[in-house]
């Protein structure tokens, strides 16, 4: 599996929750420098950091590996759903617009 996706994942998480390298890797107990090399893409985070992560934040396994299973897309695509719900007639039509431009547009590329 490639670094870059956990990479991703996890620096999203630290930036939204306003963690510097430091004090996320002070939760994980762990060095700074590892945080810094699973960021950068050069290590990747061994299977009980991943579940020490889980763990330690609210990213569920399932959610770290959303769009490499079936059931992890499927759980992402109802969150998705859920917030859509919540937004207002216009807003939806919006969203569904977007959606609809990036999915020809993907198409187009194949």
């Amino acid at each position: 599996m490639k670094t870059d996706y956990f990479k991703n994942i996890i620096k999203a998480y630290r930036i939204s929750n306003n963690y510097t390298k430091e004090r996320f890797a002070e939760l994980l107990d762990v060095d700074p420098s590892y945080i810094s090399k699973i960021e950068s893409g050069d290590r990747m985070p061994s299977v009980e950091m991943l579940i020490k992560i889980s763990n330690k934040t609210n990213i569920s396994l399932d959610e770290m590996f959303c769009t490499k299973t079936s059931s992890g897309a499927e759980l992402r695509m109802n969150k998705y759903l859920e917030k859509i719900n919540c937004l207002s007639p216009s807003e939806r039509q919006f969203v569904f617009e977007m959606l609809d431009k990036m999915l020809e547009h993907l198409s187009e590329e194949k």
